[in-house]
This record gives structure tokens, sequence and C-alpha cells, in this order.
């Protein structure tokens, strides 16, 4: 909960003892207009990533696999518990005072911060995949995971290793036909420009030796050709080769403790204040305007 300090206007009216009615009413309508502030400056820390004093929050340590960068907002659960759109949210006005909160499980560790170490396990299971967060802990995880974790490290990770298909598939296998039939068809020109090479030695006139040259230019075209298509297929053979391998995706960061930074989102900072003590003058103005005393 979170309790403001009256601005100076409401707060003379409260000193007068006991208040007129005409006071007692500007307090009264004062107290329900400043709850809605105050909830919409929690709104506005959340949607701004800062506490009510504007510093803003540390960013997240992990990326969050569901997406959106901004802490305190993986659910909206918690934002919701403070601004009225939970059950757990809680909000009082007496005669001088309101207040607003939450009593979301959790949510004065990520107001103030603090240190969260495992109770039962050895080391706390960071989900680091969509999969992961679906299943929560590591124990409801629908397939078997394999734990890394070095003697001596402070941290590891369980992980899913996915099992490669056996065997080559269609696409793969018609690819390696294709590489097979270039090497040939490699020899064959380097055997052409070897013979053409050496008639172009031999030839006796400038004109053979230019129609010759020609036709060694044009092997060496149709080679380079081939060499490039050959690198091309090799490579996707190998792509799809890599897809038959097991592969190990981390599914969770293992670490003995998480330190939860400081992450205010309700107080009352320059920013609230200075629209509370403009809603205090306003309200004072409202209520006074046309009554016998003229206050």
């Amino acid at each position: 909960m979170a309790e403001p300090k009256p601005p100076e206007v409401i707060a003379e009216l409260l000193r007068q003892s006991p208040p007129l009615p005409e006071e007692a009413r500007v307090v009264n309508v004062f107290l329900k207009r400043a709850r809605l502030l105050m909830i919409a400056a929690v709104k506005e820390n959340f949607d701004k990533s800062a506490g009510p004093d504007g510093t803003p929050w540390k960013p997240l340590k992990f990326p969050r696999p569901r997406g959106g960068n901004k802490p305190l907002l993986d659910t909206g659960m918690l934002r919701a518990s403070v601004t009225g759109g939970s059950p757990e949210f809680r909000a009082d006005t007496g005669l001088n005072y309101v207040s607003i909160g939450t009593v979301r499980p959790g949510a004065n560790l990520m107001h103030a911060g603090g240190t969260v170490v495992p109770t039962k396990a050895k080391a706390l299971a960071i989900p680091l995949t969509k999969d992961a967060v679906r299943a929560g802990s590591p124990r409801r995880f629908p397939r078997p995971l394999v734990m890394l974790w070095r003697t001596g490290a402070q941290s590891g990770a369980l992980a899913e290793v996915k099992k490669p298909a056996r065997k080559a598939g269609t696409q793969e296998l018609n690819l390696r036909k294709k590489i097979g039939t270039y090497v040939p068809k490699q020899r064959a020109i380097l055997a052409k420009i070897k013979s053409l090479t050496a008639r172009a030695k031999k030839a006796k006139t400038g004109a053979a030796k230019a129609t010759l040259k020609g036709r060694i230019q044009l092997e060496y075209l149709k080679l380079k050709k081939l060499s490039k298509a050959t690198a091309d297929n090799v490579r996707k053979k190998e792509t799809l080769a890599g897809k038959r391998k097991a592969v190990l995706t981390l599914q969770y960061a293992l670490v003995k403790k998480v330190v939860i930074p400081a992450r205010p989102f309700v107080g009352f900072g320059p920013r609230l204040n200075g629209k509370l003590d403009s809603l205090a003058m306003k309200t004072v103005q409202e209520l006074f305007r046309g009554t016998p005393n003229g206050r």
C-alpha cells in the first residue's frame, strides 16, 4: 500500500478540528479523485518502465521467450493487480487518506527487489523457450532433458536433444547423384583445355593461335560455371545432411540464485505530486465557488 502526503491546501483543511461540512466535502472529493490519479500514475510507470521518481528500471537479464523487452510486463497480471484490473487489487479511502496496492504474491519482491534462492531443488530453472514457458517446471516438460553443468560452475542449463532422421531424403540423394556427374565433366573440360593448349603452341600462323586461344577461354568459362554449380549443390547437400544431425536446444537456464533489481511501481514522485497539487487547488476552487463564506 502507498499513502500520499496531502497537498498543503488540503492539509490545512485537515488540521481544522472539527472540520466544517464544506471542508470535509472538499477533502472527500479530493481523495476520490486522487485515487484515480494514483492509479493512472502506476500505469504510466509500467508503460515507461520507470519508477515514480522517473528513474528507469533495469532491463531484463534474460530474453523473454514470448517476446517483449519491458520488465514486469510478461503477462500483465502484476500491472492489472495494482491498477484495478484484477481481484488482487486493493484500494481504501478514509476521512483523511487514500491508499492503493496489491496482494498479488511476489509483488513486493518485484517492487523492492531481492534475492531468490532455491528451497527444494539445487538450482533455479529459468525458461528460455516458449515450450519451457508453457511447461513451467522442468519436471513437467513433455520431452526428455539433459543437464549441462560443468564442475565448479555457478550456472548450467537443461537441454533437449532432438534426434536426427536416420536416412537421407529424396532431395539429398538427387543432389548426391548430380554432384557425382560433375567430376567426369570437369575432367573432360580440363583434358580438352590441355589438348587445345598443346595445339596452340604448335600452330604456325597467328590466326590459328588466336582461334585456339579463344576456344581455350570458352572452355575455362565452362569450367568456372561448372565449379560454381558444384559448390552450390555441395552446400545444399551439406545443409540437408546437417538437418539430420542431432540438435541441442537449450530449454532452461540453471542458476544458484537470482538477484531481482528494485523496480518500484507504486509511490510518489515529482510528476504525481505536481498533479495532486493541481487537483487540490482545482477541487477547492470548484467546491468553494459560490459558497456563503466565499472560500
